[in-house]
């Protein structure tokens, strides 16, 4: 998944969990940091940081990542 915007992020999630056999499955984590450049990341992040975090990144690069509080 690219970490364009909440919304999307969430869209992708919900087909992701579609097949599940659990009936109501809504349980997501993140369990891969692809693309942030080593930022300190929780795998429980919302969207909304995770999409901030992102943008950040594309601005300033690895050093972003570095200073990301």
């Amino acid at each position: 998944m690219d970490a364009t915007t909440p919304d999307e992020i969430m869209g992708q999630v919900h087909t992701m969990l579609a097949p599940s056999p659990l009936p109501s499955a809504e349980e997501w984590a993140i369990h891969d940091y692809e693309g942030f450049e080593g930022a300190s990341l929780s795998k429980y992040a919302s969207f909304e940081t995770v999409c901030a975090l992102a943008e950040f990144i594309g601005g300033h690069g690895r050093l972003g990542a570095k200073v990301w509080p």
